[in-house]
């Protein structure tokens, strides 16, 4: 005798990420840097990763090396998320996130 398996799942739409704004696109020694970020469509709940992508050679960002999370940000839904402060660069130059 055969057996017969079925499920049925849902496809929701991707939420889209707009408008990474930084609170400082310079910063000077011991200020703070603190991301906003708008998230729009998809269901969620979501969990958001703000991503360190690259910085001077041997850099760091609080502790974390390039490609790595910064901070994240669970159970979120749509709207304007904060990604909070943080002022843990290890060294000067030109810091690039993504989320």
């Amino acid at each position: 005798m055969n057996s017969i398996y079925s499920s049925t799942f849902t496809i929701h739409s991707t939420p889209a990420a707009t408008s990474l704004t930084p609170s400082n696109t310079i910063l000077d020694s011991g200020q703070y840097e603190v991301y906003k970020v708008v998230i729009s469509g998809g269901t969620g709940p979501f969990t958001d990763n703000l991503i360190y992508v690259s910085g001077p050679s041997g850099a760091t960002v609080n502790g974390v090396l390039p490609g790595n999370v910064v901070e994240s940000l669970t159970g979120q839904s749509s709207g304007t998320l904060t990604f909070t402060s943080f002022n843990s660069f290890s060294t000067n130059g030109l810091y690039t996130s993504m989320l």
